[in-house]
């Protein structure tokens, strides 16, 4: 198996504390809601499209 920088084992969370400006945070260890980077970004993304 080749391991490739795109294939990133950390888990991410969003962090809404500052609803007009989510942060990007690592996740805790359990944290059941824990993504991808790509998906917490995606999550932030659509946040931001729906306000539209």
């Amino acid at each position: 198996m080749r391991t490739t920088t795109m294939n990133d084992p950390r888990r991410y969370d969003v962090d809404w504390t500052d609803e007009s400006n989510p942060q990007i945070v690592t996740a805790q260890p359990g944290d059941e809601l824990a993504m991808t980077l790509t998906e917490a970004q995606q999550v932030i993304d659509d946040d931001r499209s729906a306000e539209h």
